[in-house]
C-alpha cells in the first residue's frame, strides 16, 4: 500500500545496497547447496525429475537463483529511478539550462554533486562488482535518457554558443562516472556519446 511505498522510499542508500547484497548473497548459497547436493546425491536429482515434471534438482534450484537475480537487478533500476528520476526530477525539469545554459546554477554540476552521494553509496555498499557495475549503468542510463529529453525538448532555447558550455557539461558528465575507476571509460563514453550529437543538434537549430 501507500504506507509500504512510503517506507521504502524513505530507505536510505546504504539499507538498499544491503538489500542488494543479501540477494547477490542468496543467489550464491543457493548454487553452491544445488552443487553440493547434485555431487553428494545424484539420485535424489534424478528422482526431483520426475516428480517435479521433468525439472530436476538442478533446474529447481536455477530457479532459485534466477529469483534472487530478478530481485538484484530490480533493486538496481529502483536506485537507478529513484536517483535519478524522483529526486533530481524536478530540479532537472525546473532549471535544467534555463533560463539560460550560460547561467552556472542552471548547468549540470548542481545536479552531479546531489547525485553523488547515491554513486558513493554503490561503490561503497555493494560488494559484488558485476552488481555494483549493474546499478551504476543503471544510474548513468537514465541520467542520459532524461538529458536527452531536455537537449531535445521544445521548452528549451539553445543557441550555437551554447555547445561549448554544453560540450563542457558532457566532458564533466563523462568523468563524473569514470571517477575513480566506477565505470570503465569506453562505457561511459559509449552512453554519453549519443548526447553530444543531440547537444550539437540543439546548437545548430537555435
Amino acid at each position: 500500500g501507500a504506507a509500504a511505498a512510503a517506507a521504502v522510499e524513505a530507505q536510505p542508500w546504504d539499507q538498499l545496497c544491503l538489500r542488494l547484497n543479501n540477494c547477490v548473497w542468496a543467489a550464491a548459497q543457493l548454487q553452491a547447496l544445488a552443487d553440493k547436493m547434485i555431487r553428494a546425491l545424484p539420485s535424489l536429482s534424478a528422482l526431483a525429475r520426475t516428480r517435479a515434471g521433468g525439472g530436476g534438482l538442478d533446474d529447481l534450484m536455477a530457479s532459485g537463483v534466477a529469483g534472487c537475480d530478478a530481485a538484484a537487478a530490480a533493486i538496481g533500476r529502483y536506485v537507478a529511478r529513484r536517483a535519478v528520476h524522483f529526486e533530481l526530477g524536478p530540479q532537472i525539469a525546473s532549471s535544467l539550462y534555463r533560463p539560460s545554459p550560460l547561467e552556472p546554477r542552471a548547468r549540470l554540476a548542481p545536479l552531479l554533486q546531489r547525485l553523488s552521494p547515491t554513486l558513493g553509496a554503490l561503490a561503497r555498499c555493494v560488494r559484488d562488482t558485476h552488481w555494483r557495475h549493474q546499478a551504476l549503468l543503471a544510474v548513468l542510463g537514465d541520467f542520459c535518457l532524461v538529458l536527452s529529453a531536455v537537449l531535445e525538448s521544445p521548452d528549451r532555447a539553445f543557441a550555437p554558443e551554447h555547445a561549448p558550455v554544453l560540450r563542457k557539461d558532457l566532458e564533466l558528465l563523462s568523468a563524473f562516472f569514470m571517477d575513480g575507476g566506477l565505470l570503465d571509460r569506453q562505457v561511459v563514453l559509449y552512453s554519453v556519446s549519443p548526447l553530444r550529437a543531440l547537444a550539437e543538434a540543439a546548437c545548430s537549430a537555435g
